[in-house]
């Protein structure tokens, strides 16, 4: 229903924020990374959200990065594991830390998320161990954790050729290391993406 919720901060805490869009003021749960990146009561901010209705109404779960929400709701897809638990592991570690953790199959550092048991976290890792590959770390990074702009133009370049995201990440990785010229990076990828086919 709500792709985002743009407004006045009105009221904050670490683990709720209310949003004054127009005069509405939007209660919204965020885990501790999202408030650590707001701004202050009064400032303007933007929140990605997650709706969810059960018979107790409708609740919100808002995000600073679209990361940050699309984490959140792989999470929750899994059985047992709900939006207070899934706000836990936001609050308790960076995606891309948590996204390692998975590759890793560290269940030792994920069970460490308040209610996440051993059991658990092995579950967290067998379901999503296939599907982290969309939040592509491990491609060449800037210094703030960010893709470098060379990487995200080839990257939108070849995903709008129809190649997959998790394997132009791969070959991003892979073929960036030897180059920052983005035709002989696209180039180099394509050939590295036809051969692993």
């Amino acid at each position: 229903m709500f792709a985002y919720l743009k407004g006045l901060i009105a009221g904050k805490s670490p683990n709720r924020v209310i949003i004054d869009c127009s005069g509405v003021g939007y209660d919204v749960s965020i885990p501790l990374s999202t408030y650590e990146k707001l701004g202050n009561i009064g400032d303007a901010g933007m929140l990605h959200i997650h709706s969810s209705w059960s018979d107790a109404g409708m609740f919100l779960y808002g995000f600073y990065s679209a990361e940050e929400l699309q984490l959140f709701r792989l999470l929750i897809s899994i059985s047992g594991i709900g939006p207070k638990s899934a706000l836990c592991v936001l609050s308790g570690m960076s995606v891309s830390r948590f996204v390692e953790a998975v590759r890793d199959g560290n269940s030792t550092l994920i069970s460490q998320v308040p209610g996440l048991g051993p059991k658990t976290s092995q579950r967290i890792i067998v379901e999503l161990k296939d599907r982290v590959d969309a939040f592509g770390y491990g491609v060449s990074r800037t210094a703030d954790g960010g893709s470098s702009g060379t990487n995200r133009e080839a990257e939108e370049a070849l995903v709008s050729l129809g190649f997959k995201i998790g394997a132009v990440r791969k070959a991003l990785n892979k073929v960036s290391e030897e180059t920052t010229d983005l035709k002989i990076i696209i180039k180099e990828a394509i050939k590295f993406l036809y051969k692993s086919r």
